[in-house]
């Protein structure tokens, strides 16, 4: 009997290109793997993040985009709201085309069309964003 391996170049492959590629795209995926497991932990994390942005806003502890906050909570925010964005489209599509959204390569770019330009578009209008 001969040994098989999950960590075929294929399988490596297909992993790699389900991960995010940015630091904010990674969290988030994260959280959606291991929420269901260890949602204190990451609400406990996200609450740190925020206490710690929010105490350090304009201040000198580390460098400040224009809106008062670090470069990279603007872009955990921004991650965060397009992955909530693509989460609702998803569903939508889903609940309206059933499976077959699966089967299809379409869908994905649609959903980022739509997703994009509603979180530049609301964390303009809140303000968060003022670039």
């Amino acid at each position: 009997m001969g040994t098989t391996t999950i960590f075929t170049p294929d399988f490596l492959q297909q992993l790699l290109a389900a991960t995010g590629k940015s630091t904010a795209g990674m969290f988030w995926q994260f959280v959606t793997m291991f929420w269901s497991a260890y949602w204190p932990w990451i609400l406990l994390i996200l609450a740190v993040t925020i206490v710690y942005e929010l105490l350090t806003w304009n201040g000198r502890w580390h460098y400040n985009s224009r809106n008062g906050f670090s470069p990279g909570f603007n872009r955990l925010v921004g991650a965060g709201f397009f992955a909530l964005y693509s989460g609702i489209f998803f569903a939508f599509f889903h609940f309206v085309f059933g499976d077959n959204i699966y089967l299809e390569q379409v869908w994905p770019y649609i959903i980022h069309a739509l997703a994009f330009p509603l979180t530049w578009i609301t964390l303009r209008k809140i303000g968060f964003w003022v670039y």
